[in-house]
């Protein structure tokens, strides 16, 4: 796997300076120390994404860290119901892109914290949203795939999303 980044992106959140070096990817087999799994879930129609917004942080995808012991699949199941109450065909997802992530240390020193990956998600159920149990996600809506940067709001991770994602949801 070529280990060169799409492209680098820096900045600080809970007051501690993080680096993302972010790559498209069709395959992540070979990664070791997946931290953290989110998905793009695409409404039936491929017309349109489903975000959850967070009660400090926004709109975001849903997903969250890997437990102990819990596989991919297992995270991704776990945080689509919690996150959204909504179940995608997991056999059929499509790995989008990844991010490492690093820390900044107090020496200035950049340390590797795991890496995060993105699928994209055909949705199989849609349940109303109750309630996330860890009181972080307060509302879930579907949004058009055209209007999901000013949603997210990410810098050159939505440019690179507004620029490919149509081309990933075709695979599903």
């Amino acid at each position: 796997m070529d280990m060169t980044p799409n492209f680098i992106q820096c900045r600080e959140f809970d007051q501690t300076e993080r680096k993302f070096e972010i790559f498209l990817s069709k395959d992540f087999s070979s990664l070791k120390k997946i931290t953290q799994v989110y998905c793009f879930v695409v409404n039936v129609d491929k017309t349109k994404i489903m975000l959850c917004h967070h009660k400090r942080a926004g709109w975001l995808l849903p997903g969250g860290t890997t437990e102990e012991g819990e596989s991919v699949d297992d995270t991704l199941r776990r945080e689509l119901i919690e996150e959204g109450n909504v179940e995608i065909y997991i056999d059929k997802k499509v790995p989008f892109y990844f991010q490492r992530a690093f820390v900044k240390d107090k020496t200035g020193k950049w340390i590797f914290k795991g890496n995060q990956i993105r699928y994209v998600g055909l949705l199989k159920e849609d349940n109303i949203f109750v309630k996330d149990p860890d009181g972080g996600i307060i509302a879930v809506d579907w949004f058009n795939i055209g209007e999901l940067e000013k949603h997210l709001q990410w810098g050159k991770t939505g440019d690179m999303i507004e620029e490919h994602l149509l081309e990933y949801i075709e695979m599903l």
